[in-house]
């Protein structure tokens, strides 16, 4: 039998990525983010937030490795949670290459202080966040 395997945004991102269409690539992960969040797919989400951070770092625009880093922990704490070792692996090596912090400095923060995090990756101001 077949399960749920993920909304089609996801793969339609990684091959415009993988054919150099970084703007399509990061529509269409965004997309399959909402559509994952909306039927309630947490392991299929923690994927596009995967394949969305990788897209993310490869095109290294200004905010770019931030929000990388902030798909790349929400992925990586999803996986935990789940069980999803590769998933996790690929996570956290995606947290070191971009020179931040691993998956159990990500999972150690506060619930807040993740929330922050997020937020000033989305390039929100200070006194939004306040």
């Amino acid at each position: 039998t077949y399960g749920y395997r993920g909304t089609f945004a996801r793969p339609l991102g990684v091959l415009a990525a993988a054919a150099g269409d970084v703007a399509t690539a990061i529509v269409h992960l965004e997309a399959a983010e909402r559509l994952e969040r909306r039927v309630g797919a947490p392991a299929e989400l923690a994927l596009a937030q995967l394949a969305h951070a990788r897209v993310r770092r490869d095109r290294d625009a200004r905010g770019d490795r931030e929000r990388a880093a902030a798909l790349a922990g929400q992925a990586a704490r999803t996986a935990r949670r789940l069980g999803m070792a590769p998933a996790l692996d690929a996570a956290t090596a995606l947290l070191r290459d971009l020179g931040g912090v691993d998956a159990d400095t990500v999972a150690s923060l506060t619930a807040r202080e993740r929330e922050v995090a997020l937020l000033v990756a989305d390039g929100l101001a200070n006194r939004v966040i306040a």
